[in-house]
């Protein structure tokens, strides 16, 4: 009867919340229609109402609250919010009350959202050219495999020349004749010369070779020279020297007597002297030491075109439509064929010669201006300097820091004067390097999409925002005042205080009595199911206890929808753990006061034939009860056992329920353990992490990383290390938790006859205890 008279009340007053108090008051006189009972308890209810809205909290409920500094709430209630609530409504009124507090509301949420979405488009925007960059940095390392895998078919190639009979036997005899005659007068002769000539030019062409060479062992200078267009050769063998760079190659060579890769060289550089048969142009050079016998004879060189293979190889797989890779040496000059030669020929980098090749002619420098869009110099060339990236690399080499890669992604001019970013690579071993750019316009073309997408939907986000304000704000007021009509039982549920496994904590307030309550619920998908076993045996046991030490229980039932509930006492303080995570270094009195104060909890149980199980930090509160700081509750029996009962249904669903971390190990071996002994482990690891503000398994982990093999011997003293904990304390806990259960304190009892003498010795005053609520509850 009074469920359904509540039921009608609840109804009447969610269609007057929005009237102003002289209509409401005539439809309650409507709705009632001569009904007393439900007159009055409609006016009781929207009196309460009113009175929540425009008084401010007093001081007697403050300090029923507690909200504790650094402090998660607990699973029953450590209240952190309830005072936070109070204001929040009070704030809320202000704010959405008036159309001046919305309009300051909107313009602050607006700038909220104006700010998160530039911080996130400027991250996105910074993702998108780190994928640029490592695009760019993909494409060079693909034709620096390219070119790597190149040199090597070369190296073989050579390798498999150098071992041809013919040669083999041709170098030996210019050899010789070098010996015999060091003028080369003897090897100048026309039948010798012509037909070594003819055998070295058969074997270039047998190998499809631009050119083959043979260099004298000893001094820089060839012996043969054969290739395409160099027929001016044929007769007499030339007398070339090689140039300061070919020498310091030969040098180079002489040192290992190996393979050598040449990377792109100009002919004017190669050579002391440039024969007057020969046309000027950029090679690369491969070369590879003959042997006879076991006996180094000579060595042998070909060359390639460098705008043949090498560029080629560079070119082969552009992408975009400005992208290009290009090679360049440590002169900070390019030594391959640019991607814009055509249009480069056209401007003074090249003297606007249409024949002039870009490799080699190109020196890598900031020209300061467009210079597609400049008819010469704008700076002179002297005062230039290197682009950046290529600035960046020669630093490095010439530093010798053994960074050979390295990406600008800031825009900077390229050689050709136009805004690029571009990474870069070198090759130690080959001496020279790969520059991969792009222009800016195309690398960052995906940005621009992204903020005209960006701003379109900021618009539309702003705009949805603006429409759906109003409407939004109606309903979340509503909504509050519908939540403080929330019913269960004779029990009002106000907010929730957390969340666990299988049930729900909320704080609630009796209807008449108003006195604050804890209700835990169990969770709708648990109805009907073995876990409803071990809710209503938690209830039932809790009841059972009545140690001031143990949460209380007074009442529990089954809800309108069938959802199951308990309501125990709401507790003003904070668990165990979150103390210990604040706390430096907990004083002995203090932990000897909690332990004791688990004790006395346990020992009823104890004696009432119950095992607690699952005794841990987060199963006990530290309150403050009406001034009685430091007051102890045990929480959650969820895992008590009977001692004396075989194995149950509700033991099966149980398992090996329980933290491990405090966990008896005969547990560990046989979930179903039920002595009460591992209780009494429990509370020497409690005992342990309150001291060392570790866990069991971390400190005996710690001793074992350090060297230690074994905790045997004086363990007390390896577990805890203050020098303020007393022997009798060290020496209890250490019993307590050993592995052995017969070596354990036979009883509770036995643990509160130390504890209590240990408490004379160490005491812990109310003043200690309200001293540190004071310095860590900013209400206490």
């Amino acid at each position: 009867m009074q469920d359904e008279l509540h039921e009608k009340a609840t109804e009447i007053i969610g269609k007057i919340l929005e009237l102003s108090p002289e209509e409401a008051n005539s439809f309650i006189e409507k709705s009632c229609k001569g009904d007393t009972q439900l007159k009055k308890t409609v006016l009781e209810l929207y009196q309460s109402i009113q009175e929540d809205e425009l008084t401010s909290p007093k001081k007697n409920e403050k300090e029923e609250v507690v909200a504790t500094k650094g402090f998660s709430k607990s699973r029953i209630g450590v209240h952190q919010k309830t005072t936070t609530q109070t204001v929040f409504s009070n704030i809320s009124n202000l704010v959405f009350g008036h159309k001046i507090g919305r309009l300051a509301t909107l313009i602050v949420f607006l700038l909220i959202v104006f700010m998160g979405a530039f911080s996130i488009r400027h991250q996105y925007r910074s993702r998108l050219m780190e994928i640029e960059r490592e695009e760019q940095q993909a494409i060079l390392n693909i034709h620096a495999k390219s070119l790597e895998q190149w040199i090597e078919i070369n190296k073989e190639l050579i390798h498999v020349i150098s071992l041809d009979s013919s040669l083999i036997d041709i170098t030996d005899r210019l050899d010789k004749k070098v010996i015999e005659d060091p003028s080369y007068e003897s090897i100048k002769e026309p039948k010798f010369s012509e037909n070594t000539y003819a055998v070295v030019d058969k074997i270039r062409k047998k190998y499809g070779l631009e050119s083959l060479s043979i260099l004298n062992k000893r001094d820089p200078r060839f012996m043969s020279i054969t290739g395409e267009g160099l027929k001016g050769f044929s007769s007499v063998a030339p007398d070339v020297h090689l140039g300061n760079k070919g020498y310091d190659y030969f040098t180079s060579f002489q040192e290992k007597k190996d393979f050598l890769f040449i990377p792109p060289t100009h002919d004017s550089e190669r050579f002391k002297r440039m024969p007057s048969e020969l046309k000027a142009s950029t090679l690369c050079t491969f070369v590879y030491p003959v042997w006879k016998e076991g006996k180094f004879i000579g060595l042998i060189a070909f060359d390639s075109n460098v705008n043949k293979e090498f560029s080629s190889i560079l070119n082969l797989s552009q992408h975009n439509e400005t992208a290009e890779t290009y090679a360049f040496n440590i002169e900070g000059r390019m030594i391959s064929r640019s991607r814009f030669e055509k249009e480069i020929q056209q401007t003074f980098l090249l003297e606007n010669d249409t024949t002039k090749e870009s490799s080699f002619n190109i020196e890598l420098l900031d020209p300061q201006a467009n210079v597609f869009e400049v008819e010469q110099q704008v700076v002179p060339q002297i005062d230039q300097s290197f682009t950046r990236i290529v600035a960046q690399a020669i630093y490095h080499l010439n530093k010798k820091d053994g960074i050979y890669k390295g990406a600008i992604s800031q825009p900077y001019n390229d050689y050709r004067g136009i805004k690029v970013i571009g990474t870069w690579l070198w090759f130690p071993q080959y001496n020279f390097g790969l520059i991969n750019e792009i222009d800016e316009s195309e690398a960052h073309l995906a940005l621009h999409y992204f903020d005209g997408a960006f701003y379109l939907f900021l618009a539309f986000l702003l705009g949805l925002t603006i429409l759906l304000y109003k409407s939004n704000v109606r309903l979340a007021s509503f909504g509050k005042k519908m939540k403080d009509f929330q019913k269960l039982g004779q029990y009002h549920l106000k907010q929730k205080l957390g969340e666990g496994g299988f049930g729900e904590v909320y704080k609630a307030e009796h209807t008449f009595l108003k006195t604050p309550v804890a209700i835990k619920l169990l969770k709708k998908e648990f109805i009907g199911t073995d876990m409803l076993d071990r809710f209503q045996k938690e209830v039932k046991v809790t009841a059972s206890l009545s140690n001031p030490n143990t949460v209380r229980v007074f009442d529990y039932g089954t809800s309108k929808d069938g959802q199951f509930y308990y309501v125990m006492e709401y507790l003003n303080g904070i668990t165990l753990d979150k103390i210990v995570e604040q706390a430096s270094e907990m004083p002995v009195g203090r932990v000897v006061h909690i332990l004791l104060q688990i004790s006395y909890s346990l020992a009823e149980a104890h004696n009432k034939g119950l095992v607690h199980r699952d005794v841990k930090p987060m199963n006990i509160m530290i309150c403050n009860q009406g001034g009685l700081y430091d007051t102890i509750k045990l929480l959650d029996f969820g895992l008590v056992k009977n001692i004396d009962t075989s194995l149950t249904q509700q033991t099966q669903i149980n398992r090996i329920g329980g933290t491990p971390m405090f966990m008896a190990p005969e547990r560990l071996r046989d979930p179903y353990n039920a002595n009460h002994k591992v209780d009494i482990y429990a509370i020497g690891a409690v005992g342990l992490y309150m001291l060392s503000g570790q866990f069991l398994l971390e400190l005996i982990s710690q001793k074992m990383l350090s060297g230690q093999t074994t905790l045997q011997g004086n363990m007390r003293q390896q577990l805890i290390e203050r020098s303020d904990v007393p022997e009798d304390l060290k020496t209890l806990l250490e019993t307590c938790i050993s592995f052995s259960v017969d070596k354990r304190p036979e009883t509770t009892e036995v643990l509160i006859d130390t504890l209590e003498k240990l408490k004379e010795k160490f005491p812990w005053s109310r003043q200690q205890a309200k001293d540190w609520w004071k310095k860590y509850d900013v209400y206490s």
